[in-house]
């Protein structure tokens, strides 16, 4: 394991000279479609091809799932990558080599990001079901509390996250997307941003424009119209004056 950790170590400095125009626009599109992309550690590459027993293997001899490659890829990036949702939990939940789900690879993407922005629906169910906590459980009947941070347009400092996860759900644009927008904790999550927030301020702004169509139409049918009197005055130029009568055409309404 020392001689593949140090190989990896020295593959980074040749493939920053023959990848490097790749690895920036994998590092904005984190997709990497087309290319043979498995990371460049061999506990990333366990994790890409869900080889679970290799996963087990590696991580037990010491193996770091938050080491990150070139993209900031760590093993639970590779997850959500190659869609391999089956391993996520173990690599979470390991004994010995826990993962972190809150870190961020170069595009400031952390998995559950990273699966919003991708599609992946079963992946992303996947994390926010394992990143919640029972309350209690009657029969049937579950109560379970999801955290925010990162998942919700407002962070912790009650400023606009723009790297969120519900951010990138409504910014897609695959059917996907549209799914994840319906269902489980993103429904909710919306459906309370309504009713709280949004309802209010929409009625508030309809009101605003059916009070100014109002105003605009009284304005127009009761504007004064122009009178057909004579209007006579005279000109002063230099020494003399010089008389004008003019008349005044009626004004008619406008057709609406």
């Amino acid at each position: 394991l020392f001689c593949t950790g140090f190989i990896a170590d020295g593959a980074k400095e040749l493939m920053k000279k023959i990848c490097n125009c790749q690895s920036v626009l994998k590092a904005r599109t984190p997709n990497s479609a087309g290319y043979s992309y498995y990371g460049e550690y061999p506990l990333s590459f366990a994790a890409s091809t869900g080889n679970a027993e290799l996963y087990e293997l590696l991580a037990d001899r010491g193996a770091d799932p938050n080491r990150q490659d070139l993209l900031g890829n760590a093993v639970l990036h590779m997850l959500v990558i190659h869609n391999k949702t089956e391993l996520y939990r173990l690599a979470l939940r390991h004994p010995s080599q826990p993962a972190d789900q809150q870190l961020r690879n170069l595009a400031r993407l952390n998995p559950v990001s990273l699966a919003a922005k991708l599609g992946r629906r079963d992946a992303f169910n996947e994390i926010i079901g394992l990143g919640s906590s029972e309350m209690w459980r009657y029969g049937n009947i579950t109560c379970r509390v999801f955290p925010l941070t990162g998942l919700d347009t407002i962070g912790p400092d009650g400023r606009t996250d723009w790297d969120s996860t519900l951010l990138h759900i409504i910014n897609g644009n695959s059917e996907q997307h549209l799914d994840m927008l319906d269902e489980g904790v993103i429904g909710q999550l919306l459906a309370e941003k309504w009713h709280k927030y949004a309802r209010s301020r929409f009625v508030q702004r309809l009101i605003m424009i059916i009070l100014h169509l109002l105003i605009m139409t009284f304005a127009i049918y009761m504007r004064p119209l122009g009178s057909a009197t004579a209007k006579q005055g005279s000109v002063q130029i230099g020494d003399n004056y010089t008389e004008y009568n003019t008349t005044a055409a009626p004004t008619l309404p406008a057709k609406m």
